[in-house]
């Protein structure tokens, strides 16, 4: 709750809110403080002058936001932005170089390799799958099925002994219960 607010709650209870709206016409309302321009408005917080939207304050005085060719006002609107596919160099946007099988990340204004491509250098290059081996989920590399582990550049079977069965992730065993791991087999308790 505003101080403003505040003090206008307290003039109705009391009766003093003629003296309330006196006050106010003498050193400005909440909304436009004496002394303002179009550039600028009176800070809620009540420390002064905040500077309006699609201006920026620069020492005590709020001047325009100067936006370059393909940028837009930020969301809190006292600076700029480049548009989706360029980034700033200084003061203006300059286009983002998307590469073959890639496309434009609308986060970061970069770009990201698609699916089933990872970035190597300043281009994208396509995952080589391996035998029991799918895409992963973010689509940069591979990783082994259910029931293989990575093995140097491939994926192996997992062997699984007598009285187990491969844990919950699938890339290695477990001993079944009643049963507990003994080097590469499971033994009775």
């Amino acid at each position: 709750m505003s101080r403003q607010f505040l003090a206008f709650h307290i003039a109705i209870r009391n009766g003093l809110l003629p003296v309330f709206v006196l006050i106010a016409l003498t050193h400005g309302s909440a909304g436009f403080a004496a002394g303002s321009t179009a550039s600028s408005r009176y800070d809620v917080a009540g420390t002064g002058q905040d500077c309006s939207k699609g201006f920026k304050r620069t020492g005590t005085t709020c001047v325009e936001v100067r936006i370059p060719e393909n940028a837009r006002l930020s969301v809190n609107g006292n600076d700029w932005v480049c548009n989706p596919g360029y980034r700033p160099l200084g003061e203006i946007c300059t286009p983002v170089n998307i590469p073959p099988n890639a496309s434009i990340d609308l986060r970061t204004n970069d770009w990201r390799c698609n699916p089933g491509f990872r970035r190597q250098g300043s281009g994208c290059v396509a995952v080589r799958n391996r035998e029991n081996a799918h895409i992963n989920a973010l689509g940069n590399d591979w990783e082994c099925d259910r029931g293989y582990r990575p093995l140097g550049s491939g994926c192996v079977a997992i062997r699984v002994p007598p009285n187990a069965r491969l844990n919950s992730f699938g890339n290695g065993w477990e001993c079944n219960p009643g049963y507990r791991r003994l080097g590469s087999r499971c033994e009775i308790y």
